[in-house]
């Protein structure tokens, strides 16, 4: 029986791990996999059915029951499986949500799943029909724009469904072809932590229900609603108040005061309680304190710990939860049996210590744990520079999605009053520490990895979410920093900060789900819900209710965020385990095995198959291409080797960029033709290519191509070839061998042509490759900054696989499949390192990679209703020389190319404002008074321009107000404006500014520090580096020794300031002024008018002598 109970313990928990995997997919992986994945959900039906059978079986054997009566059961028990089965599998079809439905029509209008599956561009239209309508939730990114959770264009993957804000199409698609045992085994590690935490309240909410079923027949014995209650003290107010089901809580909290008041009566010779100060508090009894925070003002706090629905009433079960919650362990709950009915009151003394934290101790903790969320993403935002550049791009998409969020929460609650006794506070430290510990047990054992509402539900336990979601925010934020300080150190796995963030989101769901249940219920009860958001949990909810403070922009460049204390914040205690869940990455990023791999031989199975298999064997390249001979998929190589068990079949395995790929085929002899039909299987999920070739006398095979073994439906051609891959791609493909005409005697010169072409690019590319010509390493070069730059204009747009071909095919030809895969790997290694901002160019449309340019003037030009999110951006510096019409409810005038610019090449937070702002008008003001302009003329009016500088930090600037040239400081060239200079660096140093030309900006050229040369920055440094020498590669190859960098120096991580030459504005004209210069234009146009009719009189003369002539003659 042991073995059985152990195995259904099993199937439990590998059923709860499946349906975990199962809801994290998002919505189109459940429609495209659904068919085979529901079977799969559908067999642990009949597993536990069977187990059933098993237990019945034991059961009977044991009690000795008849061998018939066993096999009844047992034929009895199939019957019921089968159908069970049958049934859990037709629910499972029944139960699909609309938007499932709607995108498996789309699905079935396409052709079907397989059909899908095969086709990229079919499935890329899915997923973006999915990710932007499937979804409307809403999550407020912290660039001040609300950003749809489902819908971006870079929206993350799959092994967290849903909760992914960012996902990337590849992404996608690896996830369609993770297997079911992979999914599973990938999922298991983060589902133990989850089923131990639910299994530990299961197994509390047991006790306590067998606790109460053993009390339930004494209960009957003295029958009434106040037995119902559990604590005694409350119990018997309950029976004196001769209350029933539930009494209205404000009466409730009245009668609670008034008792508590005569309790506190030997304390308080008065007659009334007072508030008590420091001294008084050491000298009470252990409780007596908290009767003064029983009180009417304390009403709407206490309020809110009993009545946990927000009813306005207290029921017995509300009032049973709210004292069940006092920790045992701390000796605050009294243990009561149901059997005493009368208590002592010496004996229950913690009930007003309970009451007094709900009054006022919740929120002193609250506002601890606020001031330290604020506190942390403080030293996290000043942290970025530190960062390393593999994990800029996390830690950036880490700060969008949880500093908004949480700041919502932390800035929306009312902190507690400074009159509260230090000795009071101290009070409930033991109980805060308490649940905290609490909390942390329950991160550590899900590893801080938040990845559904259920997760965040069990971690917190029962009772409202407001109650410790603070507390657990902070948590969070503890082991976060630590993976901040890490990232200064170590490249960490993509997926760390990815799921910390989403861990926050999560967290905000929980607190979005019940703000919207409060919005139920106060409109249900007919209140007044601005109000009552103000009052309910000390105004947690007040931002969530209202944000458009947060996010206007006349209010953002006012707000100046607190920096960092040099005090060190909590440390996350991790409970024995490092802060990161993934492992250190510390082998090279870049895929370099293909060119170091040994080359593959034939074997003695090659060498003993039959003369038709020998014709197939060996190292084959080739390309898919189209009937006009242009190539759209990547070079194919492979090594072809003899099956061992199957007669003229042949197998092997290979890469295709980054998809591995296993390939069988089999070989026929049909007269003088030897033919071959090849299947290429990718990972599942993903459909295999089919091939159908011919073995030509030249030693190449060429056929066709297609999704299916019927070479009808073949839409593509293809040919391979034993030539080594750099030589295939120069050699013509058929298509460009057949001559336009249909004699043989045409088709001769053509194809000898193309093929003495590519002999001779062929021997001159060997010739240069084996003689290391730099030649030949130059073209390697460009090749790959040519597929590069391709890889990014096909990451920015979706179209350019389809609106440019033949530089496709020149790309793609251009490229081995080693080469492939070395170059995908270095890009995705430096794309990762570019700033992805969310801001879109407002001249040319598309979205701001690397570099945005933001308007200066407009932001003063903002409206007061503008949303910080809508400042005008620019993709580069000439869109941001054009005039554009941004929206006029944001921007108040038109953009000129004259406006003053600032160039960011990092990502720019809601936090960031005021103090970009502060600096770029600083800079502004500092160029504006001290820079010759070079369009004007010393003479020139030296008349300063006035600013109004928002920052605190720079309101009291001055600078010189003699005009005078500048150099750059990188190569020290002359400059005037426009020009940049660095914001940053200014407001170091007043006295150092650094000034940049153009030239050197656009290439981000630094000065070398020992040698004085510009060199381009490398993307790796970031100043705070031992490695960083700031030395040019010469400097570098030389050893020359490095000087000491100083304090924070320049790079272009720094926000730069271009400031522009204004065009002088014309005086405005008095109203007389306004009169006279119409006259004037009316008495010229009168003059002229009248000349044109004196003009007109003179053509008519003359066209009227003209006809008298013609009629004379």
């Amino acid at each position: 029986m042991q073995v059985l109970v152990d195995g259904a313990a099993q199937d439990i928990k590998n059923c709860g791990n499946a349906c975990d995997v199962w809801m994290k997919k998002k919505i189109l992986l459940k429609v495209l996999v659904g068919p085979a994945w529901e079977g799969k959900l559908a067999a642990f039906t009949s597993g536990f059915a069977a187990r059933r059978m098993e237990f019945e079986f034991a059961l009977q054997i044991h009690t000795a029951s008849a061998v018939d009566a066993i096999q009844s059961v047992t034929q009895s028990m199939n019957e019921r499986l089968a159908y069970m089965s049958q049934q859990f599998t037709i629910a499972f079809s029944q139960m699909r949500s609309p938007e499932e439905l709607r995108l498996a029509e789309i699905i079935k209008s396409k052709g079907g799943i397989e059909a899908v599956q095969g086709n990229e561009a079919v499935l890329r239209e899915l997923w973006k029909a999915e990710s932007s309508a499937s979804h409307g939730k809403v999550v407020q990114g912290s660039d001040g724009v609300k950003d749809q959770r489902i819908g971006e264009k870079d929206q993350r993957a799959g092994e967290k469904g849903i909760q992914r804000s960012e996902q990337k199409f590849s992404d996608f698609k690896v996830e369609l072809r993770e297997d079911w045992d992979t999914a599973l085994q990938t999922n298991l590690q983060a589902f133990e932590g989850k089923f131990k935490l639910y299994h530990d309240q299961m197994e509390a909410n047991l006790q306590r229900y067998m606790h109460e079923e053993s009390d339930r027949v004494i209960q009957e014995v003295t029958k009434g609603p106040h037995n119902l209650i559990r604590d005694p003290e409350l119990r018997v107010i309950w029976q004196e108040m001769h209350w029933r089901r539930n009494v209205k809580a404000r009466l409730f909290v009245m009668t609670l005061r008034d008792h508590f008041a005569e309790k506190a009566q030997p304390e308080f010779s008065s007659g009334t309680v007072e508030k008590p100060d420091s001294s008084t508090i050491a000298e009470m009894s252990e409780d007596s304190w908290a009767h003064h925070y029983v009180d009417i003002k304390y009403l709407q706090p206490i309020m809110d710990a009993v009545d946990d629905d927000g009813s306005g009433h207290v029921t017995i079960t509300e009032l049973n939860r709210f004292t069940e919650e006092l920790p045992t362990s701390l000796g605050w709950r009294y243990e009561d049996s149901v059997y005493s009915v009368i208590f002592s009151t010496e004996h229950n003394s913690s009930l007003t210590v309970w009451l007094a934290y709900w009054a006022i101790g919740w929120q002193i903790s609250a506002t601890k744990y606020r001031e330290e969320i604020l506190q942390t993403f403080a030293r996290m935002f000043a942290m970025r520079d530190r960062i390393l550049p593999e994990n800029r791009s996390r830690v950036e998409y880490y700060l969008r999605y949880t500093w908004f969020t949480a700041s919502q929460l932390a800035k929306s609650l009312c902190p507690s009053p400074v009159n509260i006794p230090e000795e009071a506070a101290e009070k409930f430290n033991e109980y805060v520490q308490y649940e905290e510990n609490r909390l942390r047990k329950n991160l550590n054992a899900i590893k801080y990895d938040i990845d559904a509402l259920e997760t965040v539900y069990g971690v917190m336990g029962p009772g409202r979410i407001e109650k410790h979601v603070l507390t657990l925010l902070a948590l969070m934020l503890r082991r976060d920093l630590e993976l901040f300080e890490l990232a200064a150190k170590s490249r960490l796995n993509d997926e760390e900060l990815w799921d910390a963030a989403d861990s926050f989101i999560w967290v905000y769901d929980v607190v979005q789900a019940r703000y919207q249940d409060l919005l139920v219920q106060f409109g249900q009860q007919r209140l007044d819900v601005d109000k009552s958001m103000k009052t309910i949990a000390c105004e947690i909810f007040d931002y969530f209710h209202d944000s458009s403070s947060l996010e206007k922009m006349s209010t953002v460049l006012q707000t100046t965020e607190q920096e960092p204390n040099s005090d060190e914040l909590p440390s996350a205690q991790l409970a024995d385990m490092s802060p990161n869940n993934y492992a250190i990455l510390t082998d090279c990023p870049y895929e370099c095995e293909g060119y170091e791999a040994e080359p593959e031989v034939l074997t003695q199975v090659d060498l003993d198959a039959p003369d038709l298999v020998k014709a197939f064997l060996g190292q084959w390249s080739g390309f898919i291409h189209d009937h006009k001979g242009l190539v759209d998929k990547s070079m194919v190589s492979f090594f072809a080797h003899a099956a061992v068990d199957k007669d003229h079949h042949i197998e092997g395995s290979s890469r295709s960029g980054d998809l591995p790929f296993t390939f069988t085929a089999s070989a026929t002899q049909d007269g003088n033709a030897r033919k071959i039909k090849v299947v290429i299987c990718y990972a599942q999920q993903v459909e295999d290519r089919h091939f159908s070739g011919v073995l030509h006398e030249d030693g190449s095979i060429i056929g066709s191509q297609g999704d299916s073994e019927d070479e009808s439906t073949h839409d593509n051609l293809f040919i391979w070839m034993r030539t080594s891959p750099d030589l295939m791609g120069l050699r013509p493909l058929p298509p460009y061998l057949v001559p336009s005409g249909d004699s043989n005697e045409s088709m001769i010169p053509n194809k000898a042509r193309a093929m003495f072409d590519y002999a001779i690019r062929a021997v001159i590319l060997q010739n240069r490759k084996s003689s290391w010509a730099w030649s030949y390493f130059r073209e390697r070069r460009d090749t790959r900054r040519r597929f590069m730059e391709f890889l990014t204009k096909c990451e920015v747009d979706d179209n350019a696989y389809e609106s440019e071909p033949k530089e496709l095919d020149a790309i793609l030809r251009s490229v081995t499949n080693i080469d492939r895969r070395f170059y995908d790997s270095y890009w995705k290694y430096d794309w990762n390192q570019v700033t992805h901002h969310t801001a879109t160019c407002d001249s040319c449309r598309t979205s701001c990679e690397g570099s945005r340019y933001i308007c200066l003037d407009c932001i003063d030009n903002a409206t007061e209703e503008a949303d910080c999110g809508n400042s005008v951006d620019f993709c580069s510096l000439s869109c941001s020389q054009n005039t554009v019409y941004p929206n006029p409810t944001a921007v108040k005038a038109e953009h000129l190319g004259e406006h003053d610019i600032l160039h960011t090449r990092t990502f720019v937070h809601t936090r960031d404002i005021p103090q970009m702002y502060g600096r770029a008008k600083q800079a502004v003001a500092y160029m504006r008074d001290t820079i010759t302009a070079g369009s004007q003329n010393d003479s020139q009016d030296e008349s300063k321009d006035t600013f109004q500088i928002t920052s605190p930090d720079f309101s009291k600037a001055s600078f010189p107000s003699v005009k005078q040239n500048a150099q750059c400081g990188i190569c020290d060239k002359a400059v005037s404006l426009p020009h940049w200079i660095c914001a940053h660096c200014l407001a170091q140093d007043e006295t150092k500014p650094l000034i940049i030309c153009d030239i050197c900006e656009e290439h981000t050229l630094l000065k070398c520090l020992t040698c004085a040369r510009p060199f381009e920055q490398n993307r790796r440094f970031y100043g705070f580096d031992s490695r960083d020498t700031f030395q040019c590669a010469t400097c570098v190859a030389k050893r020359v020794p490095s000087v000491p960098i100083g304090d924070a120096p320049h790079t272009y991580l720094h926000h730069l300031v271009r400031c522009s030459v204004k065009k002088p504005q014309a005086e405005e004209l008095t109203t007389d002024e306004r009169v006279v210069t119409v006259d004037l234009k009316v008495d010229s146009l009168e003059k002229k008018i009248l000349k044109l009719e004196e003009f007109l009189g003179r053509i008519e003369k003359l066209l009227c002598a003209s006809v008298a002539g013609n009629n004379a003659t």
